[in-house]
């Protein structure tokens, strides 16, 4: 989960994954984010198409997207969501 932490203003982040068995390996949807001053943006949304090798290497997710025009971008208040976020993952 270092890309939600990352210094990077702009980060590809996967956000859903194949619940099967949650290993990025089947579909995985991504968000381009956008870390602002006080809001974070998920400008767009695509589903990944990043060929990972054997072995899988994850560094690659987000490297190909198809993004899906028809979804708008997500706003969200800053401190929220990393609030929201620490609940949810621990940094590595």
């Amino acid at each position: 989960m270092k890309r939600f932490y990352a210094e990077e203003e702009i980060v590809i982040v996967p956000v859903l994954m194949c619940p099967d068995d949650t290993d990025l390996i089947c579909t995985v949807i991504v968000a381009e984010v956008t870390k602002l001053e006080h809001e974070v943006i998920w400008s767009r949304v695509g589903m990944d198409c990043s060929q990972l090798g054997i072995p899988y290497n994850y560094d690659l997710i987000g490297t190909t997207v198809d993004w899906l025009d028809s979804i708008p971008a997500f706003r969200f208040d800053k401190k929220q969501y990393f609030k929201e976020l620490k609940d949810i993952y621990k940094p590595i």
